[in-house]
């Protein structure tokens, strides 16, 4: 009586070469010494990099930029301190850090988190003193 892969009751699993490959070998061996053999051709796409590339701190108000700047679609990750359009084009809405990902587009990969992006808040500021001011004087109030 032959050995009946049927009856096995364990197997595993080994995928040769280690990643990144394109081309993969996947044996699977059961407790009774089975094998099979299967090859899969798997494509790569190398991650987007999330740059700031505009100014980091910025003011509340203000804008930034990141790259990439076009074939995806970006996120803040606080959308209260900080909104992006799908151009790079980060917009600071209030005092924090921020953090973005891009996802291509294509691909439908997703890029790692950004770097933080600081907003910084902004001085309240007041006037005192004369709010009219004679020309080549002085206004003593």
């Amino acid at each position: 009586m032959g050995i009946n892969a049927s009856n096995s009751t364990a197997s595993s699993v080994t995928v040769f070469p280690l990643p990144p490959s394109t081309s993969y070998f996947v044996t699977v061996t059961n407790n009774l010494g089975c094998q099979a053999v299967a090859n899969a051709s798997v494509t790569v796409h190398p991650k987007i990099i999330p740059v700031i590339t505009g100014s980091n701190p910025v003011c509340v108000g203000l804008t930034s930029s990141l790259t990439p700047s076009s074939g995806g679609t970006w996120v803040s990750l606080n959308p209260t301190i900080a909104s992006v359009s799908n151009s790079g084009v980060i917009t600071a809405l209030s005092q924090g850090t921020a953090r973005f990902i891009f996802t291509n587009s294509t691909t439908n990969c997703a890029s790692d988190t950004s770097s933080a992006l600081t907003v910084l808040g902004t001085t309240p500021t007041s006037f005192t003193g004369p709010s009219v001011i004679c020309r080549w004087g002085s206004n003593t109030g």
